[in-house]
């Protein structure tokens, strides 16, 4: 007599679970080139990587699942995790574990109001070009060894400027009058 009551709630607990939807369990990580979801409270079950997996996006297009992936999207994928190359406002795990049943999880971003603030990231760490440091330290050492050179022969410079200190404009020789001929 006490087992049809213990056998009503058997049959009630795999009803509930077949088709039973987990929620505040992902938790979504937007990057400036990739976004990860990832399933932080995964069902208690045997053999979890036995479970076929997929993951899709809002209109149930499959992302990608434990056979194959979209590689044009898809960067990485497992039975709890997903990273792609772009932000999607929803997306759903559905875990068959056969006879331990069906799972599904859904995961929720607000992607266009973190847009903005990835592009920020995006242009700051674009803006910073090597070659602009290249260039600054080439000039940096061009003028050292400019002034070194200067102060190195600054004898030789200056003698050789005191030769030509007789030169006047106009003139192009040494100055000779009609009477010194």
């Amino acid at each position: 007599m006490t087992r049809l009551p213990l056998r009503c709630l058997f049959v009630a607990y795999v009803f509930l679970q077949v088709g039973s939807t987990q929620n505040n369990s992902c938790v979504v990580t937007v990057g400036v080139k990739h976004t990860a979801y990832n399933i932080t409270k995964m069902p208690k079950v045997s053999h979890l990587e036995h479970c076929e997996y997929t993951w899709a996006n809002a209109s149930k297009h499959v992302l990608a699942n434990n056979l194959d992936k979209l590689p044009e999207l898809v960067m990485r994928k497992s039975v709890d995790t997903l990273v792609i190359l772009e932000c999607m406002n929803y997306t759903i795990l559905s875990l068959d574990c056969y006879s331990q049943g069906l799972f599904t999880f859904q995961c929720f971003c607000a992607c266009s109001e973190r847009a903005p603030l990835q592009k920020d990231k995006g242009k700051q760490t674009d803006t910073s070009n090597p070659w602009i440091y290249v260039s600054v330290v080439i000039v940096v050492i061009l003028v050292l060894v400019l002034c070194f050179l200067v102060y190195r022969y600054r004898d030789d410079i200056s003698r050789k400027c005191n030769t030509h200190s007789n030169y006047t404009p106009g003139n192009c020789g040494p100055t000779s009058t009609v009477e010194d001929v």
